[in-house]
């Protein structure tokens, strides 16, 4: 079993076409196949796959970008496909 000392963080490999980098993310138990990235990556990923209309918690919708990507959390070696939305600054 692979143990996080930084519960409920773990470290996570996103691939976004050609570009790869880890980080510390929040994981979530019920991962459904998409993740929340800062807008602040959007000058390294490019042009999104899409835009997703996404309702926020005050109850407007907003268009993101979004990207298709796999996600790794290290240490489990299994590569998700998810969709990637840039959303927020952290």
């Amino acid at each position: 079993m692979v143990v996080s000392g930084d519960y409920p963080s773990r470290q996570v490999k996103v691939t976004v076409r050609n570009l790869s980098f880890s980080f510390l993310a929040l994981l979530d138990t019920w991962f459904t196949g998409h993740l929340v990235l800062p807008e602040s990556l959007s000058d390294q990923l490019g042009s999104p796959d899409a835009l997703v209309t996404t309702r926020l918690a005050d109850g407007t919708e907003r268009d993101f970008p979004a990207y298709r990507g796999g996600v790794e959390i290290v240490g489990l070696g299994v590569v998700y496909m998810a969709r990637l939305t840039l959303l927020g600054d952290e």
